[in-house]
C-alpha cells in the first residue's frame, strides 16, 4: 500500500534494527521527524520514552522523532510503501520475520486474491508460519510453497497453507486473527501420498506425525519439508530410540530426511549400549558433570563465569499479577534441583550442593516510574545485571530482576550461570513460567507434573558411563579423527594473544540477503546436504584462507539431549563437536560439501562423549592461552524461542531472547 511522500516540514525515516537508514526497497520501521512531532503523551512517561526518541538526523538540538510502529520501504520513485506493523512482527526459529512481506509475495500469485500470514503456536514451543489464502482453489499448498520458495528464504516460507472462502473480520471490519482456524493435515505441502510399507516405516510414520502434529505421513515425505527442524528432529530421534531400542545416529535424519530412506538405514533392533538414565539416590557427594567441571576451572582460573551466562529478557506489557509471578518463579526453583545448586570444593575436587526444596527464587525489584529518564536508567540496570558476577560456593546461581517502567510496563530479566542452565533450559523456564503464572493468577493449583529427571541424576550417570568404559567406542572415534590435528588455528591477529584467554570481545553481525539465502538453499539441495553443512563448508574456506592452514578444526555446539528423559530437565547439558575439515589439494565444492556432510553425521553419532573428556585424552596438559582442540566455533541457532509473550493469559507481553554474553 503506497503512503506517498512526506508533507511540508516533515521528515520520514525508514530505519533498520541498528537505527540506521535502510536502502531503497528494504523494509524497516517508519519514523517521523520534523516540526510536527509532539513532545510526548500526557501523563504517560513510559510510553513517551518508548515512542518519542532522540532524532540523530535532525539539525535542531534536542530534536525528537516518533516511532510509528508501521513498517515500510522506500520505492524507486521516492514514495514510501506500507508493509505491515511492527507488533505483527514475529520471530520463528531465531529469525525476525515481517509477515507483510510474505503476504505481498503471495498476493502476486495469479490464483490468490487475499492472504494473511501469522505465526501460530498450537503446541507450546513449536511456532510455525501459517498462510491463510483466499482465491482459486486449484492452487494447492505444494504450488504455493514452490512459488514462494523462488523468491523468499526458507525461514520465510510458511509451513502450512489454509484455504478460506474469505478472511474473518470483526465488528470493526478488521481482520479477526483469533478466528483463523488451526491448519489441518491438508494444509501442509507434500508429495503424492504413499502409505508406509512394513513395521518400521509404519512406526516411523506414526512418530513423525505425532512430533510434527500431522494426521498422517507417507513413505516419500521429507521430514524438513513437512515443517521439521533440528529441535523437532532431536525429539523425534529420542522417540525412535525409545520405541525401537536402537542407537539411531543423531545425524541420520539429516542424511536421510525421506521416511523410506531413514527407515532403510536403521539397523535391526538391538539394546542400547548405554545404561538407562533414571533418578538415583542422593547418597554421598554429587560430582560435577564434565561440562560443569570445565566451567568450574574457567571460573577458578580466569574468572570467566562472570562474563558468561544464560539469560532471557521479557518485556511485560499489561496488568501484572506480582504475587502470581513471584509464586511461579519460586515454584520453578522448587521443581528443579539445578536452580538450587551451588558448587563447593572439598579437598581437591568440586562437588554439587543442593539447597532445600523450599528455597525461593532470588528476585530484585526496581521502580523507575518516578525517574526523569527511564530509558537511560533501564539501560544502566540491564548493563549492571549483565556484569554482576555469580558466587559459585554460596549462590544463588539463578536470579531475576523485575524493573517497573510504568504501571502496565515491566521488564523481567532472568539470568543463570552456565553451570546450571543452557539455552534449552531457558525454554523450559519460560514454558513453565507461562503455565504456572496463568494458573496462579486464576487461583488454580500447580498444573505441572514432576520433572522425570534432575540434572544431578544426569551428572552421576555421565560420570559412570565414562568410568565404566561405556563410551570407549566413541572415545576411539575421536582419537582417530583428531590424531595429528593442529593444536592452534593461526588466525592473523591485530594484537598479541594474551597469556591467559578471557571472554572479552565484541559482536559483528553479518546478514545474508534473500537472494544469497536462496542461492545457499539451492546449493544445499543440489548436493543433498543441509544448509548447516553448506555454511560449515563455507566457514571452513574462510578460516583456511585467513590462516593459511589446510587442516581446520571447527567447534559446533549441540543440545546433547538425545534422550527423551532430558527434554524437561533444567541443566547444563550442552556439548560441542569437533568438526575437522581438510582443504588440501584445492577440493571442489562438491567434494568439500560431501566432506562436511560426512564429518557432521559422524560427529553427531558420537556426541555422547563430553568434549572435556575428549580434550583430556588428547592433551592432558590444558593450555591456558587458548581453548584446546578448537578456537573457532560455528553455531546454528534455530530452536524455538521462549513462548511467554504469545501465551500469557492476562498480559499482552513481548518476549525477547538475549544471546549469551560469550565470545
Amino acid at each position: 500500500m503506497p503512503l506517498g511522500t512526506p508533507v511540508a516540514n516533515t521528515r520520514i525515516y525508514v530505519l533498520g534494527r541498528d537505527n540506521e537508514p535502510n536502502p531503497s526497497g528494504v523494509v524497516g520501521e517508519i519514523y517521523i521527524g520534523g516540526a510536527g512531532v509532539a513532545r510526548g503523551y500526557y501523563g504517560r512517561s513510559g510510553l513517551t520514552a518508548e515512542r518519542f526518541v532522540p532524532d540523530p538526523f535532525g539539525l535542531a538540538s534536542g530534536a525528537r522523532m516518533y516511532r510509528t510502529g508501521d513498517l515500510g520501504r522506500w520505492l524507486a520513485d521516492g514514495t514510501v510503501e506500507f508493509a505491515g506493523r511492527v507488533d505483527h512482527q514475529v520471530k520463528v526459529r531465531g529469525f525476525r520475520i515481517e509477515p507483510g512481506e510474505i503476504e505481498a509475495r503471495l498476493m502476486e500469485h495469479a490464483a490468490v486474491r487475499d492472504a494473511v500470514v501469522v505465526a501460530r503456536e498450537d503446541t507450546p514451543g513449536e511456532q510455525r508460519l501459517v498462510a491463510y489464502v483466499v482465491g482459486d482453489p486449484t492452487a494447492g499448498a505444494e504450488q504455493l510453497r514452490a512459488y514462494l520458495s523462488e523468491t523468499l528464504p526458507n525461514y520465510m516460507v510458511p509451513a502450512a497453507y489454509v484455504r478460506l472462502g474469505s478472511l474473518p473480520l470483526n465488528a470493526n471490519g478488521k481482520l479477526d486473527r483469533h478466528a483463523l482456524p488451526v491448519p489441518d493435515s491438508h494444509a501442509y505441502p507434500r508429495r503424492g501420498y504413499e502409505a508406509p510399507l512394513g513395521e518400521t516405516e509404519e512406526l516411523l510414520a506414526r512418530i513423525w506425525a505425532e512430533v510434527l502434529r500431522l494426521e498422517r505421513v507417507g513413505r516419500t515425505d521429507n521430514f524438513f519439508e513437512l515443517g521439521g527442524y533440528s529441535f523437532l528432529a532431536v525429539q523425534m530421534l529420542s522417540r525412535v530410540r525409545e520405541e525401537l531400542a536402537t542407537d539411531v545416529p543423531t545425524g541420520g535424519v539429516f542424511a536421510w530426511p525421506m521416511l523410506a530412506d531413514f527407515a532403510r538405514e536403521l539397523t535391526s533392533p538391538s539394546q542400547l549400549d548405554l545404561p538407562a538414565l533414571a533418578p538415583v539416590a542422593r547418597e554421598g557427594s554429587i560430582p560435577l558433570s564434565f561440562h560443569q567441571s570445565r566451567q568450574w576451572l574457567l571460573e577458578r582460573n580466569a574468572g570467566a563465569g562472570a562474563a558468561r551466562r544464560t539469560s532471557v529478557q521479557l518485556r511485560l506489557k499489561g496488568r501484572l499479577d506480582r504475587a502470581a509471578l513471584v509464586g511461579a518463579l519460586d515454584r520453578i526453583v522448587s521443581r528443579h534441583e539445578a536452580l538450587r545448586t551451588t558448587v563447593v570444593q572439598v579437598g581437591d575436587a568440586p562437588e554439587q550442593r543442593i539447597a532445600p526444596v523450599n528455597s525461593r527464587f532470588h528476585l530484585v525489584e526496581d521502580d523507575l516510574r518516578a525517574g526523569v529518564n527511564a530509558d537511560a536508567e533501564l539501560t544502566r540496570l540491564m548493563i549492571a545485571e549483565a556484569r554482576a558476577p555469580f558466587a559459585l560456593s554460596h549462590g544463588p546461581l539463578s536470579r531475576g530482576r523485575l524493573i517497573r517502567i510504568d504501571d502496565d510496563d515491566h521488564v523481567l530479566v532472568i539470568s543463570m550461570h552456565p553451570m546450571i542452565a543452557d539455552g534449552w533450559s531457558m525454554e523450559i523456564v519460560t514454558r513453565e513460567l507461562t503455565a504456572l503464572y496463568g494458573a496462579f493468577s486464576r487461583g488454580e493449583p500447580d498444573p505441572l507434573g514432576p520433572p522425570p529427571l534432575q540434572y544431578a541424576d544426569y551428572a552421576i550417570w555421565q560420570r559412570r558411563c565414562v568410568a565404566d568404559g561405556k563410551l570407549k567406542a566413541q572415545a576411539d572415534y575421536w582419537q582417530r579423527t583428531l590424531r595429528d590435528a593442529p593444536e592452534l588455528l593461526g588466525l592473523p591477529l591485530d594484537h598479541p594473544r594474551p597469556a591467559h584467554h578471557d571472554y572479552a570481545g565484541a559482536k559483528v553481525a553479518v546478514e545474508l540477503d534473500a537472494r544469497q539465502t536462496q542461492a545457499l538453499r539451492d546449493l544445499a539441495r543440489r548436493h543433498r546436504v543441509t544448509v548447516f553443512m553448506a555454511l560449515l563448508a563455507g566457514w571452513g574456506i574462510v578460516l583456511h584462507r585467513l590462516s593459511g592452514q589446510d587442516d581446520v578444526v571447527i567447534g559446533s555446539p549441540i543440545a546433547n539431549r538425545r534422550r527423551r528423559e532430558t527434554h524437561g530437565t533444567i541443566g547444563s547439558f550442552e556439548n560441542a563437536l569437533a568438526l575437522r575439515l581438510n582443504l588440501s589439494g584445492r577440493p571442489t565444492v562438491a567434494a568439500l560439501l560431501a566432506q562436511a556432510k560426512a564429518r557432521t553425521v559422524e560427529a553427531h553419532h558420537h556426541q555422547d562423549l563430553p568434549i572435556e573428556a575428549v580434550a583430556e585424552s588428547e592433551r592432558p596438559v590444558r593450555p591456558v592461552a587458548h581453548t584446546p582442540i578448537f578456537q573457532v566455533m560455528f553455531a546454528w541457532r534455530n530452536a524455538p524461542h521462549p513462548s511467554w509473550g504469545r501465551n500469557c493469559p492476562c498480559c499482552r507481553n513481548q518476549c525477547r531472547r538475549r544471546p549469551r554474553g560469550s565470545t
